[in-house]
């Protein structure tokens, strides 16, 4: 169960930390169908940058994501920033099963996909901050303290820093006319010239060297997809891929009912 634990939730944080690159919408927006894609010969950069500006007023958003790595992970959920961070994700990890995992305030709830019995005969459990769990060396508090720590455009703006992003193409995803585009950064070099990018590198973990992107972004500088691939020293190759669908619709995100929750400790 260790394992499954710390694996469902070392998803979720990497959602989180790709779900930087979220775009702002002003009322509810995210596109549909008959949004038309800026045209392909804009400034790739200017693209780029223009999505990192927009993404500082995102409340909520619903996604579905992978990472491939040294955890095979699947998920979706919901996402809300505004008036504070809560998450509610269905989480799959190769050769662990499925987990459901929310995050409220200074509390993470792990549940068993299928509402078996988990610990004290309860189908959840509760880790709070300042309990330092056992489960595969999982720090409650550094995983809540970086939930709260992710600002919604620290990874459009890490994607800003890259000198080589260029346009790939207009396509369209799910019914969106999107403009897709690429590039790489150089994590080092990228720290260097912004400190603040640092805080977004660690969240993919220690000994971060390239990064990779390819982002779809709609006529109103929302991404719709991102693939994401992180060379970590000493570990490989992380690629995540997130899909990012409605935007600053209502989320209700609540704790699961009392009797139903046991605590890790």
């Amino acid at each position: 169960m260790k394992k499954w634990v710390a694996g469902g939730v070392v998803g979720v944080s990497l959602v989180l930390g790709l779900v930087g690159c979220s775009g702002e919408s002003s009322t509810g927006g995210g596109g549909g169908a008959s949004a038309s894609a800026a045209p392909a010969g804009q400034d790739a950069g200017n693209a780029i940058r223009a999505v990192a500006e927009r993404s500082k007023g995102i409340e909520s958003l619903a996604v579905e994501m992978k990472i491939e790595g040294t955890e095979q992970v699947t998920g979706k959920g919901v996402l809300r920033f505004k008036p504070d961070v809560a998450i509610s994700m269905e989480m799959t990890v190769a050769g662990s099963g499925a987990s459901k995992v929310i995050v409220l305030g200074d509390a993470v709830y792990v549940g068993s996909g299928d509402g078996s019995p988990m610990v004290g005969g309860k189908p959840w459990m509760k880790i709070k901050t300042g309990d330092i769990a056992a489960q595969g060396g999982l720090d409650p508090e550094a995983l809540t303290a970086q939930f709260r720590q992710n600002d919604p455009a620290a990874l459009a703006k890490l994607f800003a820093a890259s000198k080589d992003v260029v346009v790939v193409g207009e396509e369209d995803f799910e019914g969106v006319k999107t403009v897709r585009y690429k590039g790489t950064i150089d994590a080092k070099a990228a720290a260097a010239s912004d400190p603040s990018l640092q805080g977004t590198l660690d969240g993919f973990g220690e000994g971060v060297g390239e990064v990779k992107f390819d982002v779809w972004i709609d006529a109103d500088n929302l991404p719709r997809k991102t693939v994401t691939s992180v060379d970590i020293k000493d570990v490989g190759t992380t690629t995540v891929t997130v899909v990012f669908r409605d935007y600053n619709k209502p989320v209700t995100i609540e704790a699961p009912p009392a009797d139903q929750v046991a605590s890790a400790n």
